[in-house]
């Protein structure tokens, strides 16, 4: 009986050394707003579920998606203060971060819808054409006509 305790023991302390070996980091991607997750082996945490929660708005994420192959999740800022990144791989493993953003908001700027030089000159011939086009089968339809 003992013998089985003691087995029973190591069986559950191995268990536990495995699953500890198993937790997330996350840390912030240099140069931008995101974080790249990794589990503590240093393999990243791929194509997990990822939420972003706005500052001051966290009872419900702005933003939701997927981790990429190297387990980053990036994201532009509309606001500065602290965004709150959150990372689930679905097997028990989760990580959540905190960003200081400061500065880093990214403004957009609405651009004017132009037509490209190249497409103006190509749809300008084309009215031309068509509309000269028009004229020379009306004038030939009719002085068709009036010759019978």
């Amino acid at each position: 009986m003992r013998r089985c305790v003691v087995h029973m023991a190591l069986v559950w302390t191995c268990a536990a050394a495995a699953a500890h070996g198993h937790g997330i980091t996350a840390d912030r991607v240099d140069g931008g707003a995101g974080v790249r997750a990794v589990y503590d082996d240093g393999t990243p945490v791929t194509f997990s579920e990822a939420r972003l929660f706005a500052p001051g708005k966290e009872d419900k994420p702005v933003l939701t998606g997927t981790t990429d192959r190297d387990g980053c999740f990036m994201f532009r800022p509309d606001t500065n203060g602290v965004w709150r990144v959150t990372i689930d791989d679905g097997m028990g493993h989760a990580v959540t971060k905190d960003l200081q953003l400061d500065g880093q908001v990214i403004a957009h700027k609405p651009e004017r819808d132009r037509m490209p030089k190249r497409y103006g000159i190509v749809t300008g011939l084309a009215l031309i054409f068509g509309v000269f086009g028009w004229f020379a089968f009306l004038r030939l339809k009719l002085s068709g006509r009036a010759g019978k």
